[in-house]
């Protein structure tokens, strides 16, 4: 599953972003949210002009732009105000549920390590595979390591799926934005949930507005016998 926008629904930013709920509780949510919205833009821009390079590079530098903003940045102060996570409707049930029929859960996310740790923890997942933030000494670094790029979601989404030894054939994926197209072409069920763009709809297979839906789709289309989900 994807984090941000899909099993999260941070306010404050049209992404719902952990990134952005990290920045706007630093205090530098204007400044932060302004420059992101700009490296949107263009890196959009450049993806229309067919300039993959240029919008990688772009993305490269938001990532380092963002840590920077965030250096010297207590860590514990930040956490009363990003958790506990802000859980997409039905998104704990959902995963009690997979976890009960026995089937792994896990989440593959360009937001921040910082949060996948904690939803990883607290609903017992599998894995977490996010972007990670450096600290020194309970405080931001500065720096980070930037694990899932945009671009790298479907590459990533396969290496977890070798890692687990299972075929595409029994992996299904949710997602919510341009950057998990490349996620649902690696597996059998293309899930999204609240699409942020029309063209998005052409992805998926299904699409939900919560985790309750989600569950009762599962439910109804293998007659409540998750096994034969595989």
């Amino acid at each position: 599953m994807d984090m941000d926008g899909t099993a999260v629904q941070y306010e404050g930013s049209s992404f719902h972003s952990s990134w952005d709920a990290i920045g706007i509780a630093s205090g530098k949510g204007e400044e932060w949210l302004k420059a992101g919205e700009q490296y949107y833009r263009n890196i959009r821009e450049c993806e229309k002009k067919g300039e993959p390079e240029q919008a990688k590079q772009l993305y490269i530098q938001w990532f380092d732009l963002n840590c920077q903003m965030l250096e010297g940045t207590e860590v514990e102060n930040l956490k009363t105000q990003i958790f506990p996570p802000p859980y997409t409707p039905g998104f704990p049930e959902f995963c009690a549920y997979l976890e009960k029929a026995g089937i792994l859960r896990g989440i593959v996310s360009s937001g921040v390590d910082l949060v996948a740790d904690r939803i990883k923890e607290e609903l017992n997942l599998e894995f977490a595979v996010a972007n990670k933030l450096h600290l020194l000494e309970g405080k931001f670094s500065g720096s980070g390591e930037m694990d899932v790029p945009l671009w790298k979601k479907g590459e990533l989404v396969a290496k977890v799926m070798q890692a687990y030894g299972v075929n595409s054939g029994e992996v299904a994926y949710i997602g919510d934005h341009e950057n998990d197209v490349g996620a649902w072409e690696k597996v059998a069920w293309k899930l999204g949930m609240n699409l942020k763009r029309p063209e998005l709809f052409f992805h998926v297979d299904e699409h939900f507005h919560d985790f309750h839906e989600v569950k009762e789709w599962l439910k109804s289309k293998f007659n409540g016998n998750t096994k034969s989900f595989k």
